[in-house]
């Protein structure tokens, strides 16, 4: 296979190379035609993927939901902050987690020019789908140059480009993560490597500059294409020692100054748990994962679904097809012979240190998982920078993608496309089973819905300066209604969604909020909104003036709330929180489907709930209920216990209203234990878990950061 073809001619249409054409303004035109409709052919179909609605600017409801709503958030409070240092800062979202406007994944590159367009923008408005534009256009025109450069004829290379906007991995990812999903970037950091021409001085640091003003993970995946062309270039002496010093340090400069304007620097940790969680699978080349009609999913683990990477049916069955002609047709043989010279050795050597890391030390084949081989702490912390490792497999994937297709053509000769379109048109038709699905249907509107009707929420938000929510978590649950309702108000919050926030900040903001509640330590000019259960701990504090109600299913508390409300002419609710009853015999299930109504009586200490229950996380962690006089009251718990680090079965303390009832060792399978409480026990319970030797599994290889001692699946209240 004749990966370097050291010719520098064009090649006409569909040939392999045999009969060069003269360079040229023609073949310059020529080759921009072609160009230039692959990138109308991918900037139609991303109009047809996404609809019409995400391309008004003033159209906002589609963005209504998951990371998107992260990502539009956080350009909106990045428009109304003022002009700071640096200039990426937004300082009311997230207030002491604050961060810049690269850190809620809200693409520096567009949000900095059109807040400087501010002034000339309708109130409400998007640049999502001018990105997306942006994005299947360049994915094209990329991929097209990087098979041109391969020397692949104009066919293939228009092949090629369409293979690129219908790969899996791409059409996954960008409409969750917006801002990830600019693979071009990618592609442009792999066209400038198998350039036959080194590319000018100025080409990498400016794609470096501009890659980390999109995303923190497609900067070290180009970062690392520009190491590696380095190395190229300095093997083959297309670069001296003192070109190279010149472009690292000019590139350094230009990476760090950009990365500093979007607000990385403001975070003084970049780790987060999940290594070895989001791993590649080493079935995702052929796992569609639900994007293909024609091959079946395969068994996956539970964090795969951040490591798609299938190739694409079109793809797989070029593969066959080559295979075929090379072993039974007597197809030109492909030479690997190159692959170990000084122009492709070292990406393929960045290929295997890729795949390795997305792997991660914890291998996966389909749903079976191999342990954890130990490494150093240093290295999976560090590692844990980008945690969804599964990720960096993207750049290998493309350059399978190439190799593909100059397998094919070597092997296939002259009739390499008349098995290669109709394969495409495989490739897009099969890959529908999920694309298709996110066109957007939503009527265009300039306003978000909310759910918080009552208005009192917008007569306290006039009145206050910020909006915090307790018990502080790192995701607060109702945090997209807040953050909308304090950017309407030109406040701050801090139950906001960042995608990294700094470790200490973190911590002593959920100290602040612990203490808020248990010795009524409340900012003064905030609203504190919570469930039921923090309520009851707020109702403890309460001055006179204070208010504490409940309003759209949230509860809120503020010092000096009723005077808020009654300037607003509005009424003060009755009624204070009461802890809910728990009703003899009937079990209360501590599973997803029920997460509202368990939290109410999760007090403190308890981690998100899961499909199978709910982890402790913590030293303690505390129930509240009420019951009613009842003889021998008895509560049952399902529950299973983490050992303790010395191995001993993890040893539960259990406190009811502060006094010492009982305590028991919980086995690593679920069972039955039993509780009896005190006799005349009514009214309101406070039922307190204090946990002998909780332990993270990330200590011991995993990647959970969280304290874990004791499993809980349901509870249930007997007379026995």
């Amino acid at each position: 296979m004749a990966l370097v073809v050291p010719s520098r001619h064009a090649y006409r249409w569909g040939q392999t190379g045999m009969a060069p054409v003269n360079g040229g303004p023609m073949r310059k035109t020529g080759e921009r035609l072609w160009m230039l409709v692959a990138a109308l052919l991918a900037i139609s179909f991303c109009y047809v993927w996404a609809g019409p609605v995400a391309f008004s600017p003033t159209s906002v409801e589609w963005l209504n939901v998951g990371d998107r709503a992260m990502h539009t958030l956080g350009w909106w409070f990045f428009r109304e902050a003022p002009w700071a240092w640096p200039p990426g800062a937004s300082p009311k979202l997230g207030l002491e987690l604050a961060s810049g406007v690269a850190l809620s994944d809200s693409l520096p590159l567009f949000a900095f020019p059109f807040k400087l367009a501010s002034p000339l923008l309708p109130p409400t408005f998007q640049y999502w789908g001018f990105w997306y534009l942006l994005c299947f256009a360049l994915q094209a025109c990329f991929g097209f140059l990087i098979a041109r450069e391969l020397n692949l004829g104009r066919g293939m290379a228009f092949a090629a480009a369409l293979f690129c906007v219908f790969q899996p991995a791409f059409l996954d990812r960008i409409p969750g993560h917006m801002a990830l999903g600019g693979h071009w970037t990618i592609l442009a950091a792999l066209f400038m490597y198998v350039r036959r021409d080194p590319p000018p001085r100025f080409a990498w640091p400016l794609l470096l500059g501009v890659v980390a003003l999109v995303h923190g993970y497609l900067m070290a995946m180009c970062g690392a294409i520009w190491l590696t062309s380095l190395a190229q270039r300095l093997w083959l002496r297309r670069i001296g020692f003192v070109g190279l010093a010149a472009e690292v340090a000019c590139s350094i400069l230009v990476v760090v100054t950009a990365m500093w304007m979007g607000g990385f620097f403001m975070v003084r940790s970049f780790g987060s748990g999940g290594y070895g969680f989001y791993q590649l699978n080493l079935l995702a080349l052929i796992d569609p994962s639900g994007w293909s009609y024609l091959f079946p999913d395969l068994p996956e683990t539970p964090g795969d679904y951040e490591g798609l990477n299938f190739m694409g049916a079109g793809v797989l069955l070029l593969i066959a097809a080559t295979f075929v002609a090379v072993r039974f047709h007597h197809a030109p043989q492909l030479g690997w012979a190159k692959l170990r010279g000084a122009r492709w050795l070292p990406i393929v050597v960045l290929g295997v240190g890729l795949t390795l890391f997305a792997m991660t030390n914890k291998l996966a084949v389909g749903n079976f998982e191999l342990p954890a081989i130990p490494l150093p702490t240093w290295v999976t912390d560090l590692a844990a920078v980008f945690r969804a490792s599964a990720r960096m497999f993207w750049p290998v994937g493309y350059l399978l993608l190439f190799a593909v297709l100059l397998a094919a053509n070597r092997a296939l000769g002259r009739r390499v496309l008349w098995f290669v379109l109709p394969l495409l048109l495989v490739q897009v038709a099969d890959s529908s089973a999920r694309w298709a699905k996110f066109y957007r249907r939503e009527a265009p509107t300039t306003e978000w819905s909310t759910s918080l009707q009552d208005p009192a929420w917008d007569a306290l938000a006039e009145r206050y300066e910020r909006i915090r929510g307790v018990p502080v978590e790192p995701i607060f649950w109702d945090w997209k209604e807040l953050s909308l309702l304090a950017l309407r108000h030109h406040i701050g919050l801090d139950a906001a969604y960042l995608a990294r926030v700094d470790a200490k900040s973190y911590e002593a903001l959920r100290i602040a909020g612990i203490r808020a509640l248990a010795e009524g330590e409340f900012d003064t000019g905030a609203i504190y909104v919570m469930r039921r259960g923090a309520a009851l701990l707020a109702r403890r504090h309460m001055q006179p003036g204070d208010l504490l109600a409940e309003f759209n299913g949230r509860w809120v508390f503020a010092r000096g709330g009723k005077d808020r409300l009654r300037d607003a002419r509005l009424p003060i609710p009755d009624g204070l929180p009461q802890a809910l009853p728990l009703e003899p015999g009937i079990p209360v299930a501590t599973v997803e489907a029920n997460r509202a109504y368990i939290a109410d009586y999760m007090l403190s200490g308890w981690s998100d709930p899961e499909n199978w229950g709910t982890w402790t996380d913590g030293m303690e962690a505390t129930l509240v209920f009420s019951i009613g006089a009842m003889p021998n009251p008895v509560l049952h718990l399902i529950a299973a216990g983490l050992p303790q680090p010395d191995g001993s079965p993890q040893r539960v303390t259990v406190l009811v209203n502060g006094e010492e009832v009982d305590g028991y060792n919980l086995s690593e399978r679920p069972s039955d234990v039993v509780i009896p409480l005190p006799a005349g026990l009514a009214g309101e319970v406070f039922m307190t878990f204090r946990l002998a030797g909780p332990s993270r599994p990330s200590d011991h290889g995993g990647s959970d950061t969280r304290l874990l001692g004791m499993a809980l699946r349901s509870i249930e209240l007997r007379s026995e």
